[in-house]
């Protein structure tokens, strides 16, 4: 549209018209996305229009591109948009499986007293520190699409609660990392013995993280379940380990705005 608009307008000789169509088509492609590639496309564009010899009159020509320029608007904001929640939610949810996954081991790596389950153990949870990098990305992708899309707009508010959760799945992973480790290093030792309650807080713990994965897939399509969570810190327990496990328990509550169940 702009080359056309210089061809119509003939401002002078044809040094003049590539040098305006240049400026106009890089700044007409600055208004609309900041990337440098959209910038030179915007340029190379417009330079396209006036070398090639014009195949109609510029009338018809910017009618089609007008029309053209509505469609692709309609396909980059509303149709084609993706859905900034549910890229961030399915992010979410895969560190939420790893973090299950994990607990779920080390219950049964101190119940059989198996390294070898306890080191998978340790294993998943690594991968949910893993996977809280690939969570990161998607929100900055969430937020480029909550702030640049109409669709972003329209799921702004939705984005945003769920955004004001997710730091607490930093301290959540942690925390099970570090449970994951002092079970590994428990069925390594000799002793017949193991923490009292630990294997059955590990069990409640991974049913809450897989209570809350289906609410955010519930939520991320609108629905708002009401559940409540399990896992209570056994009196039982060492002092470190009460540690690492009331910090789980507080991330797990601090991720959905739910109670958990009354002692």
């Amino acid at each position: 549209m702009v080359g056309e608009l210089i061809r119509w307008w003939n401002p002078g000789g044809a040094l003049l018209q590539a040098v305006l169509a240049v400026i106009l088509g890089m700044g007409a492609a600055a208004a609309l996305d900041s990337r440098r590639l959209a910038h030179v496309q915007g340029a190379a564009s417009a330079l396209f229009v006036l070398v090639l010899p014009p195949l109609q009159n510029p009338g018809s020509r910017i009618m089609d591109a007008a029309i053209g320029g509505v469609l692709g608007l309609i396909g980059s904001q509303i149709l084609f948009t993706p859905d900034p929640v549910g890229l961030v939610s399915v992010a979410a949810r895969r560190v939420l499986e790893s973090v299950e996954a994990s607990l779920r081991s080390s219950a049964a790596g101190l119940e059989k007293k198996d390294a070898i389950v306890a080191a998978i153990a340790v294993e998943r949870a690594r991968e949910a520190r893993s996977e809280l990098s690939e969570l990161a990305a998607q929100r900055m992708i969430a937020h480029r699409i909550r702030t640049r899309t109409l669709r972003g707009l329209r799921r702004a508010a939705r984005l945003r609660h769920l955004e004001d959760r997710l730091d607490h799945l930093d301290m959540l992973v942690a925390a099970v990392l570090l449970l994951a480790y002092a079970a590994e290093e428990t069925t390594s030792t000799d002793t017949e013995a193991k923490p009292d309650g630990l294997s059955d807080f590990l069990v409640a713990a991974a049913n809450d993280a897989g209570t809350l994965n289906e609410v955010l897939a519930e939520r991320s399509r609108g629905k708002h379940p009401i559940v409540h969570l399990s896992a209570n810190v056994p009196k039982t327990l060492s002092e470190s380990a009460t540690v690492l496990a009331q910090t789980a328990v507080d991330a797990l509550v601090a991720f959905a705005p739910i109670k958990p169940n009354p002692t």
